[in-house]
């Protein structure tokens, strides 16, 4: 849960990068057979502008199983993006404020770990 720093954007370090300047050729992983295609690494939600990447904290942490990651940060989001509707909390990007997701996946999942990113796009 978070912003940009957890969704993954942050791991830039991993070869993905959306600084337009000089040759991505052999640096960036979104650079294919001559063209940028940032889904390479951002998948569906580059299309919203989360930019969720597969260099996500989330999918490099050991112990857990694959198939039970799930990233719900979000490039861009604020405090009031991850608190409850209820609370305060205000949808991003076409997406339910953050902790309402998370609510609803504990609704049919065990989530036993959250891990939460947020703060500097506060500032």
């Amino acid at each position: 849960m978070g912003d940009s720093y957890i969704s993954g954007e942050a791991g830039r370090w991993l070869g993905n990068s959306d600084d337009t300047s000089g040759s991505r050729d052999g640096t960036d992983r979104a650079y294919v057979n001559g063209s940028y295609d940032p889904t390479v690494v951002y998948g569906p939600t580059y299309n919203s502008g989360c930019d969720r990447s597969d260099t996500a904290e989330v999918n490099s942490a050991p112990g857990l199983a694959q198939s039970t990651r799930i990233n719900i940060a979000c490039s861009g989001a604020t405090t009031a993006n991850v608190l409850r509707a209820a609370d305060g909390g205000q949808s991003f990007k076409g997406e339910a404020p953050q902790a309402d997701q998370l609510a609803q996946l504990a609704a049919t999942d065990d989530v036993q770990t959250i891990v939460l990113s947020i703060g500097g796009n506060d500032l």
